[in-house]
């Protein structure tokens, strides 16, 4: 690139592109990385038109595709994941946008020259979101593949994370406690661990004891390691259950007898607790700042199951609003609880029980960005 040439660029620079550089960053929603090779972009017959068509032909094109493809959070989603950067050449003079602009492996390259056909702005947009809607999908099923319905089923996984076994029944935990809160009501209750029972009012609850948190010390301790207390055996069966759990799949929140948390972990176990005992529902109840979690067996708490898909798919859009967990994860074991068979479409889930289909639409976190049940026309 000669003194002339250089002179053109950096006039150009500080002129037009860096307010160009700001709309294509704003459409996009992130920085964009912009690789554009200016010593190729020169025909000195042209260099007098460049402040006119570099613009129709690199920048705007770019600004109105990414404002087009950005436009929903999913879209926002897919480029900030799969657009890596863009590249601005001319290498053989192409003048056709199907010729001229690739997308491939996240970059976008655009290899036109700097004049032809410098008015037909709209064609090069719509080959750039094309491109750019069919290329970042694909992408996105790459990362993602398709899902089979096992790799969420943990039951013989040796290995398991904490947080993948409360992911599995939060949902299902979330809408037995809620059950169980509209039926005792405001009810005061009566703990009477020899008879093994917590009662409110006219309600009688079989229990098992599960843990103790204890607000002053910030500590957790599972029943079975609660030596001190002297808790009835048959009152440890869950406890002992969810130590058994936690030494198949090497967790060790579910083998450690007792540890420090500035978070009260009882709630996280008792909502694990309550998927894997089959209990009806749990409840901490505080003597002097030490929260006995137990579990509960009722039938009538039983009685209020969710077997409507409208109230399964409302329900769990309450879970993920209410508690902080994988919304993909979790919709997956929830709706295989309601007897449900999950597939997955690249990043998207459909379930179908009978005539009921449920299709829930993540982004590529994993997060929810639509659940919806239809009844399906046969």
């Amino acid at each position: 690139m000669g003194l002339k040439e250089k002179r053109i660029t950096e006039a150009f620079k500080s002129g037009y592109y860096e307010t160009l550089l700001e709309k294509i960053n704003m459409a996009a929603g992130f920085k964009v990385d912009m690789q554009v090779a200016w010593e190729t972009l020169f025909e000195d017959r042209f260099m007098h038109l460049y402040n006119e068509t570099y613009p129709k032909i690199y920048f705007q094109p770019l600004i109105e595709a990414f404002e087009a493809v950005s436009a929903d959070e999913l879209g926002k989603e897919l480029m900030r994941k799969g657009l890596k950067s863009v590249v601005v050449k001319n290498t053989a003079d192409h003048h056709n946008p199907e010729h001229a602009i690739s997308f491939e492996k996240g970059i976008l390259t655009i290899d036109h020259s700097p004049v032809i056909n410098a008015d037909k702005v709209q064609d090069r947009a719509e080959e750039i979101i094309m491109l750019l809607e069919n290329g970042l999908e694909d992408m996105a099923e790459e990362q993602s593949g398709t899902i089979s319905t096992g790799s969420y089923d943990h039951t013989d996984n040796p290995s398991l994370t904490f947080e993948e076994l409360y992911n599995q029944f939060v949902a299902l935990s979330y809408e037995k406690q809620l059950v169980f809160s509209e039926l005792v009501g405001d009810r005061s209750w009566d703990f009477n661990m020899m008879q093994g029972t917590l009662t409110f009012g006219e309600y009688v609850f079989p229990m098992q004891i599960l843990g103790t948190y204890s607000e002053k010390e910030s500590s957790w301790m599972w029943a079975w390691a609660n030596k001190q207390s002297g808790i009835p055996e048959n009152l440890l069966q869950a406890s002992d259950i969810m130590q058994k759990r936690g030494v198949a799949h090497a967790v060790e929140e579910l083998t450690t007898a007792s540890y420090k948390t500035d978070e009260n972990m009882g709630h996280y176990l008792a909502q694990i607790a309550v998927g894997v005992t089959g209990a009806s529902c749990y409840c901490p109840v505080n003597f002097k700042g030490i929260q006995v979690f137990v579990l509960i067996n009722s039938e009538e708490v039983d009685a209020g199951r969710i077997t409507d898909t409208a109230l399964v798919t409302s329900h769990f859009t309450k879970t993920i609003s209410a508690l902080d967990c994988n919304h993909k994860q979790a919709l997956y074991h929830y709706l295989k609880q309601k007897e449900f068979k999950v597939e997955f479409t690249g990043n998207n889930l459909i379930a179908d029980r009978a005539d009921d289909q449920v299709i829930g639409i993540f982004d590529l976190n994993e997060r929810l960005l639509k659940v919806s049940g239809n009844k399906l026309t046969v």
